[in-house]
């Protein structure tokens, strides 16, 4: 495999791996949001607001990554869906 392919294979795992990370905060955040409404704490408060600016600041990262990726990389079928839908999410 040329290097340039295994750089490009590389970059869509680390957009890949985030991605997964932010869902599941994403899934843990909603969870104790939940859990807040139904026994409100000020220290569990923070904590989700913590987590909810975390959550805005990845999906930030991931969406540059994604765009970089579409501009330097040009992706074709496959990768270039998941990167589309990388975005949108």
């Amino acid at each position: 495999m040329p290097e340039l392919r295994r750089r490009f294979r590389k970059k869509i795992r680390e957009i890949e791996e985030s991605t997964e990370k932010l869902s599941t905060l994403t899934i843990d955040n909603y969870k104790e949001s939940i859990e807040l409404f139904h026994n409100y704490n000020d220290e569990q408060y923070k904590i989700i607001e913590e987590n909810t600016n975390r959550i805005v600041k990845e999906s930030k990262e991931i969406y540059s990554m994604s765009v970089k990726i579409l501009a330097m990389e040009q992706p074709v079928a496959t990768d270039l869906r998941f990167v589309a839908n990388t975005i949108k999410i």
